[in-house]
């Protein structure tokens, strides 16, 4: 039985195309119908969340997509989606706009068809199940210090995935949370040698699921330099980022390249690249303005 939650808006995954100031074709601005929860979970995903925060969301998370892959439509990961979203609902300092965004985008990412034809129905829904997940445990414990993995299974095993899928989608969740153990982040210095080390760690040590880890830590890094393109693009103050838009570009560019040398099969490392190609040129005036071209 999946999570219940109350009056809510539910989104078809109808997409169109529509116009943007930055973009002159975008697929997917989804079309919103509102009815009365329950509906059917196959079709609709419930939201406690706004008209615009709901366009804001498919918006971005089906920037390049025609349709939304049928897996994330199944009862239980649209549960896991609901839960996602519950334990992830907080606003980007840079936009106002629904940090659920990002872990949508991400989720479309990893459902891809390229993505899961090498993998069996269960890998598949757990890094589904995951993706919708990835950041609940690192936001959730800025309120509650105690919340961790335990805390987080006991909410996915009601959204009706098997237990043993449950377990590993917890799992990589743990994993993909930022590893803040015995580090001292004093400087930007140290923050670049931290992320860095945790990607790299991510990507050589042997994990269980190491190679759903993998998918979903380079998605998760696609989906962030997405987004920073689009800030860029749509005259967003990047002040209110907390670490100055150099240090992130120097991050981005060293996980790319961990990532094409530990996985150099990685599916997502092309498009890694052409965004990061994107996201250089789009922030190359904020560059020389503040003297720091890239």
């Amino acid at each position: 039985m999946g999570v219940r939650f109350p009056l809510a808006l539910h989104i078809s995954f109808m997409t169109e195309t529509v116009t943007t100031a930055t973009q002159t074709a975008v697929k997917a601005a989804p079309q919103i119908i509102f009815h009365e929860y329950p509906q059917e979970l196959e079709r609709k995903l419930s939201l406690p969340a706004t008209k615009d925060d709901i366009a804001a969301i498919f918006t971005f998370a089906m920037r390049d997509k025609a349709e939304i892959n049928p897996i994330l439509k199944t009862p239980e990961l649209v549960s896991v989606a609901q839960l996602g979203f519950m334990l992830q609902n907080v606003r980007r300092k840079v936009s106002g706009e629904p940090y659920f965004k990002h872990v949508m985008r991400t989720a479309v990412l990893v459902s891809g068809e390229d993505i899961l034809s090498s993998l069996s129905e269960a890998d598949s829904r757990v890094l589904c199940a995951a993706a919708y997940l990835h950041d609940a445990i690192e936001l959730q414990r800025k309120a509650r210090e105690s919340y961790g993995a335990d805390s987080l299974l006991e909410d996915v095993v009601q959204c009706g995935l098997k237990p043993e899928e449950a377990e590993r989608a917890v799992g990589l969740v743990s994993l993909v949370t930022p590893d803040r153990e015995g580090q001292e982040i004093h400087s930007e210095a140290d923050y670049f040698r931290y992320k860095i080390g945790d990607l790299r760690k991510k990507y050589t040590y042997n994990f269980p699921d190491g190679h759903l880890l993998r998918l979903l830590k380079a998605a998760d890094t696609l989906a962030n330099m997405e987004e920073t393109v689009e800030d860029i693009r749509m005259g967003r103050d990047d002040s209110n980022m907390h670490r100055p838009l150099p240090v992130r570009l120097k991050v981005f560019q060293s996980k790319i390249k961990i990532i094409k040398t530990y996985d150099p099969e990685n599916p997502f490392i092309e498009g890694l690249e052409r965004v990061y190609g994107e996201l250089v040129q789009a922030s190359a005036h904020l560059l020389k303005q503040s003297g720091n071209e890239h």
